[in-house]
C-alpha cells in the first residue's frame, strides 16, 4: 500500500477534521493554533500542513515551515489508533528523506518519563540536542511563553542560524499570534 503525504491547505479540506481530531488531544491547549491562527499559517506558501495517507486512512501529520536554511517542524503528531507501529518514524524519516535539508523542533524539558522517552524516538532518528536556552511564545496571550529544548537533525545549530530561527519563530510563524 503506498503511504502518502498530503497537503491540508485550508480548514476546509477533506483530511482537514482528520488532522484536527488528532492535534486537539495531542498538544495541551497553549500548544495549539485556533481556527483563525491556523487560517494565519496557511496564509503562507511556507507553511505546510502534510498528513500522512496510506490505502484511505489517515495515520499521521506533521506541520513545518520550510524556511531557505532549514525546516521547523511546529508539530507533529499520529493518530491515537496507528500508536506504536513506527508511524511517526516512518513519516518523519520520509520527511528528511524528502527534503534533504536540516530539521529544527522542539521538546519539553526533561521533567517526566514521557519527555525523556521522546527525546530517545527523536534521538534514534539522528537528532541533537542544542544547548540554547530557549522559550516558546504563547499562542493563547492568557498563558506565558513556555521552555522548551530545541532538536536538530544530524547537527548542533550555530549561534547564526539559532538567532536566525528565533527571528523566524516570533516574526513569522508567532506573528498575529496570540489570541
Amino acid at each position: 500500500m503506498d503511504t502518502i503525504f498530503y497537503r491540508i491547505r485550508s480548514v476546509s479540506d477533506k483530511w482537514y477534521d482528520d488532522f484536527y481530531s488528532v492535534y486537539s488531544v495531542s498538544f495541551p491547549p497553549f500548544e495549539q493554533r485556533n481556527r483563525k491562527q491556523q487560517e494565519y499559517a496557511f496564509s503562507f506558501d511556507s507553511y505546510h500542513l502534510d498528513c500522512l495517507v496510506e490505502g484511505g486512512r489517515f495515520l499521521a501529520f506533521i506541520a513545518y515551515w520550510d524556511f531557505d536554511e532549514y525546516i521547523y517542524i511546529e508539530h507533529l503528531a499520529v493518530a491515537p489508533a496507528c500508536r506504536n507501529e513506527n508511524t511517526g518514524s516512518r513519516a518523519l524519516r520520509k520527511m528528511i528523506d524528502e527534503k534533504q535539508k536540516m530539521i529544527l523542533l522542539e521538546i519539553d524539558p526533561f521533567t517526566t518519563d514521557i519527555a525523556r522517552k521522546r527525546f530517545r524516538f527523536y534521538e534514534r532518528l539522528g537528532f541533537v540536542m542544542n544547548n540554547y536556552a530557549h522559550r516558546h511564545p504563547p499562542y493563547d496571550k492568557n498563558f506565558p511563553p513556555h521552555e522548551l529544548i530545541l532538536l536538530s537533525s544530524g547537527r548542533p545549530v550555530n549561534e547564526v542560524l539559532f538567532q536566525t530561527f528565533r527571528k523566524d519563530l516570533s516574526g513569522i510563524v508567532m506573528d498575529g499570534e496570540s489570541e
